[in-house]
């Protein structure tokens, strides 16, 4: 070894090296306590870090950045015996198969039971095992290859405790590595002989026992470590590349082995120069290397490696391997003391958690203020657990227990209490730490904090208590309130409306309906005249948040006012032909009359004979104007100011024909201009006279309507009674007479039978000026010239 860097009183601790290297270099022999004596002192000031090594490496230990140790160590029962170049591997019930070489060269084989917390040592008749390699295959037997320079490779059967032979490895080989591929298979990788080092790699296939050559490596290697990774690949670290340099060429390089491809490439490089370590693949597929006091781990997912202490400095790792319950089992040796330990590790295996993905809405509203991220968790440490998010800047921590149970863990936010800003959030980290490791999933559904709708304004119609509500007038009123959102740009998406009646009791439930409309009519049946109800409505946004009810309004369906007459009666005969009704006006309500309106029919209503039209009046009095003679039913109704009453009925009222006697000029009934009277002719030789003064000076005219089947003539004098125009047409023929007259000036017309003909049917007549309206038409040809000029006269009584 290249030793220029020690002091001369090193040349005692060199001795000892070169004792150790008769075993070969890295087949050391233990120390005795003799020999330790004559070690030399070393002081502080005489070294920088020296880490020692029976196999005789004496190095510089280059200065590491820890992290806190993902390990968890305890002691239990050490080897029972001194040895050196241990292999081990786990058998499949669960003890711990150690093959190494003691005193004098002979084989040692113990077996430790975790369960037990004991050693047993196997008798062999096999001579010493030093740089052999070992493994434990998928049938449980244990293949042992090279060592000491040899092709033997041996098969241990814990079954029968027997050992048999394999097929020769294809070189002679030692301090190579080998790990056993997913499929069953040994991989065994470089090695040393006495002059050179190997790149060489093969694969022993144990249901065929063959080798067959794999591809070659990269560089060469010798006291590397190697385990094979979940995916079926195999990563080579560290190791030596040659015999002579200083230090044996120590790398820092790490490999990956595809056997699919049955190629090599680089992985991360290590963070230090390692050779002589032990390495195996952890349940959770890290890969956990050690040497001395320090212990590396790569993930292979992200190609990176962490540093981290484990041990006292100084410890020697002898052999490790992995138990089927995640543990590492390690075998130590320091040599001042000399002292064998064993550890069993608990590699820290990070928390994992699912997060529940259903989407949320929360409002600022009691019982919808609460927001809850929840899921279940597992830590196979079984770790008091830490698990945190954070919404809107408010972070919310829980301790969960019993980890390894999968226990269920919630984290729950207030909207109100933990002031959270209103908004859209996903993709929140939800993170679960053991005190060592953390682990990080999302929640990517959505959760929305919405503010609320404002109560609906300007609710209509409605008044403010049960004791003063708004009457309407239908049993079908449209009810109206305004949207608003403390949110700008917020819509209306639904609403609801609720009727109850005066005490309460629910009448009708809308339930929510989908409408940004603002209005909505109640469905008939519901409310009832003089009955109050109380209607309030709520609504909610574009986000389905909704608002809290508004005030409750009160309404009031009208009841009805009542008409009763009180002028004449049922099948009364009359002597006069102008009425005077009167009636009777009630309202529950005591609400004042505002309308009212008669009506006359003298043919069971099928025509109106008379008509005053809708009158705006409280009058309870009306006179009508000089009516026909015959029998007449009237009807009589009111309005309160929203509706019409019912109408009420007088029948068979007979009006005499007040008209008569008017047979002679003397005679002559007054009439009016521009209004219609009726009569009868009641004999054959019955003749009756009317009057009136012109309004203007002009033409007037008197239209006559005359009874089915009768022949009447109607007659126009003068005021010196000279006849001036008549209307003699034939048959049952409307006659229609113009004339000139003169303003204020008195005419007479007389109306008679032509045909002798009397009729109980009435005849009808209006007289009055007539306007004429003249509208003349031009037709032009093509060229422009006059063709046809039509003109075309209209008139109509003023």
């Amino acid at each position: 070894m290249y030793l220029s860097k020690w002091k001369s009183k090193l040349l005692g601790l060199v001795g000892l090296i070169l004792l150790s290297l008769s075993y070969g270099i890295f087949g050391a022999a233990p120390v005795s306590s003799q020999a330790a004596s004559l070690l030399p002192e070393i002081s502080d000031s005489d070294m920088y870090t020296v880490q020692s090594s029976v196999y005789g490496q004496v190095y510089l230990q280059q200065a590491l950045a820890f992290s806190p140790s993902p390990i968890r160590t305890e002691t239990v029962a050490p080897m029972p015996i001194d040895q050196y170049s241990i292999s081990q591997s786990t058998l499949p019930d669960r003890r711990t198969l150690v093959i190494g070489t003691g005193i004098g060269r002979l084989a040692v084989i113990l077996i430790y039971n975790p369960a037990s917390n004991a050693w047993t040592q196997i008798p062999t008749t096999l001579k010493e095992f030093y740089g052999h390699a070992q493994s434990t295959l998928p049938d449980g037997r244990i293949l042992v290859t090279g060592g000491s320079e040899t092709t033997a490779v041996y098969l241990y059967d814990p079954l029968t405790n027997t050992w048999s032979r394999a097929a020769d490895l294809p070189i002679e080989i030692r301090n190579h590595t080998q790990s056993v591929l997913n499929d069953g298979r040994v991989l065994l990788v470089g090695g040393r002989n006495k002059t050179s080092v190997s790149n060489s790699s093969y694969i022993y296939d144990p249901k065929t026992n063959t080798w067959t050559k794999a591809a070659n490596l990269p560089k060469t290697t010798w006291s590397a470590a190697q385990s094979t990774l979940p995916d079926g690949r195999v990563l080579l670290t560290g190791g030596s590349t040659d015999l002579e340099a200083e230090y044996y060429n120590i790398s820092n390089k790490a490999l990956l082995y595809n056997p699919k491809t049955n190629s090599w490439e680089y992985a991360s490089d290590l963070p230090v120069q390692l050779s002589v370590h032990k390495q195996v693949t952890l349940q959770d597929g890290r890969v956990l290397a050690l040497k001395g006091g320090t212990g590396y781990t790569y993930d292979s997912g992200t190609n990176t490696w962490s540093s981290f202490g484990v041990f006292p400095a100084g410890a020697e790792i002898l052999g490790m391997n992995v138990f089927q319950d995640g543990r590492v089992m390690v075998n130590t040796r320091t040599l001042s003391p000399s002292t064998r330990t064993t550890y069993i590790l608990t590699y820290n295996a990070p928390p994992t958690l699912s997060v529940d993905q259903t989407d949320q809405l929360a409002w600022f509203e009691e019982g919808h203020r609460s927001i809850t991220l929840s899921g279940s968790l597992n830590d196979v440490n079984n770790d008091t657990v830490t698990v945190s998010a954070t919404i809107a800047g408010v972070t919310k921590s829980v301790v969960v227990p019993n980890s390894n149970k999968r226990p269920l863990w919630s984290l729950r936010w207030d909207t109100l209490q933990d002031n959270l800003a209103p908004g859209t959030y996903t993709s929140i980290p939800v993170t679960v730490h053991d005190g060592t490791d953390s682990n990080t999933a999302a929640y990517n559904g959505t959760i929305v904090i919405d503010r609320a709708p404002n109560i609906p304004a300007n609710t209509a119609p409605g008044g403010n208590t049960v004791e003063l509500p708004q009457t309407i007038a239908t049993e079908t009123p449209v009810l109206s309130w305004t949207f608003t959102d403390p949110d700008a740009g917020d819509k209306q998406s639904a609403y609801q409306i609720v009727v109850s009646g005066a005490d309460g009791v629910k009448l009708y439930d809308s339930g929510w309906v989908l409408s940004e409309a603002t209005t909505f009519t109640v469905p008939s049946a519901i409310m009832q005249r003089g009955k109050t109800v109380g209607w309030s409505v709520r609504t909610k946004d574009q986000i389905g948040v909704p608002s809290s009810f508004s005030s409750i309004k009160y309404v009031k369906q009208n009841a009805l006012p009542v008409a009763q007459w009180i002028s004449y009666t049922d099948n009364q005969t009359l002597n006069e032909n102008v009425l005077n009704f009167s009636w009777k006006y009630s309202d529950s309500e005591q609400q004042p009359q505002t309308d009212y309106q008669i009506i006359g029919s003298k043919d069971g209503w099928k025509t109106w004979g008379y008509n005053t039209g809708e009158i705006k009046s409280g009058a309870t009095v009306h006179t009508t104007k000089p009516l026909e003679s015959g029998a007449w039913s009237f009807k009589v109704r009111v309005k309160d100011g929203l509706e019409w009453s019912d109408w009420a009925t007088r029948s068979n009222l007979m009006l005499p024909n007040t008209y008569e006697p008017n047979d002679t000029f003397e005679q002559a009934y007054l009439v009016n201009s521009n209004q219609s009277y009726a009569s009868t002719i009641g004999s054959a030789s019955d003749v009756d006279f009317f009057k009136y003064k012109a309004k203007t000076t002009g033409v007037d005219r008197l239209q006559l309507n005359v009874p089915d089947k009768q022949n009447y003539d109607v007659y126009i004098y003068d005021a010196g009674k000279k006849l001036i125009a008549a209307g003699i047409r034939e048959g049952n023929t409307a006659e229609n007479v113009l004339y000139e007259v003169s303003e204020g000036s008195e005419y007479y017309f007389k109306i008679v039978s032509a045909n002798n003909g009397a009729d109980t049917a009435s005849y009808s007549f209006i007289v009055g000026n007539l306007n004429l309206n003249s509208q003349t038409n031009y037709d032009y040809d093509r060229n422009g010239n006059l063709i046809k000029k039509t003109t075309s006269t209209q008139g109509q009584i003023n």
